[in-house]
């Protein structure tokens, strides 16, 4: 079974397949890190953090230079309700590789969601520098803004998430609220309508 059909099976969602052949190729070569990474993984998918846990360890006893394998420990660490450890693995992700955004972007989310919004700010921010495409870092910083009071900044990373996609989770909420305080009602559909 080659490394292919292992990251097609999981990107297709097919994460039982994907973890019986990882299994299966674990049997022959238990050294191997892509196979623990993608049990791993699709344990994760399949709400089995204990031993998704399990798995994204000994991937990374095997392969330390992989941030997704220390980024996808901190995901299962956070399922877990371990906020802390979660945050020293996202930080570790960043250390292994300063601009790999999935760790950025994820250390921002959490961050948020313990109210250091400051913090968080500034690593949606980064993410931005590093992928100015992710909708979801856009969005993150209006929020944190718009929780900070600042209905101006909130606006432009809203109106920049909406500009990449159209239906942008939370983005035309944020303009209802910046829009209802501020007592403009015709403006959010000038916007949603690309006027």
């Amino acid at each position: 079974m080659n490394y292919k059909t292992i990251k097609n099976l999981f990107f297709a969602e097919r994460y039982k397949e994907c973890l019986n052949i990882c299994k299966k190729l674990l049997k022959s070569e238990p050294e191997n890190a892509l196979a623990w990474k993608y049990a791993g993984k699709s344990l994760f998918a399949l709400a089995d953090y204990v031993k998704a846990k399990e798995c994204q360890a000994r991937a990374h006893q095997l392969n330390r230079d992989d941030p997704e394998i220390i980024k996808d420990m901190g995901d299962i660490l956070n399922a877990l309700n371990e906020k802390e450890a979660a945050s020293q693995c996202y930080e570790q992700a960043i250390k292994t590789s300063k601009d790999y955004a999935p760790a950025i972007f994820k250390l921002a989310v959490l961050k948020k969601t313990l109210g250091n919004l400051e913090d968080a700010l500034y690593l949606f921010k980064r993410c931005l520098e590093v992928d100015k495409q992710l909708t979801l870092a856009y969005v993150g910083a209006a929020e944190c803004f718009l929780t900070l009071g600042d209905f101006t900044q909130a606006e432009s990373f809203a109106i920049e998430a909406l500009k990449l996609n159209r239906i942008a989770p939370a983005a035309n909420e944020i303009l209802g609220i910046i829009y209802q305080n501020n007592n403009n009602l015709k403006k959010p559909l000038s916007i949603t309508r690309g006027n």
